[in-house]
């Protein structure tokens, strides 16, 4: 079958910074690297080029913190400025969020 063409952003540190919670060391909310696991499944390719990407990940990883719809406004903001997101307006963007209280704003 076809590959799916996923491209992860390489965002600056300044984008990807958060506070730190009690959270993000339970492993309940520490499962991004099982997430990132399975989305490299067989059946994917890392695609460098966001033009010819079918998903696009941005690597900030929620979990159960304060101030989350903050944090993802911060990286949507960084963005909008990019024409893979302006193409189809963030539809194609894939966000991890493992977060019960503070992801249900988002």
């Amino acid at each position: 079958g076809s590959m799916l063409r996923l491209h992860v952003y390489d965002a600056p540190p300044l984008v990807l910074r958060r506070r730190t919670s009690g959270a993000d060391f339970e492993s309940i909310f520490s499962t991004d690297h099982h997430f990132i696991s399975a989305l490299l499944s067989e059946n994917v390719v890392l695609e460098p080029s966001p033009a010819h990407a079918h998903l696009l990940l941005m690597p900030a990883f929620g979990s159960n913190i304060e101030f989350l719809p903050g944090y993802y406004k911060h990286a949507v903001r960084y963005l909008r400025g990019k024409q893979s997101w302006r193409r189809r307006a963030g539809r194609d963007h894939v966000w991890w969020n493992v977060g019960d209280g503070g992801g249900c704003d988002l």
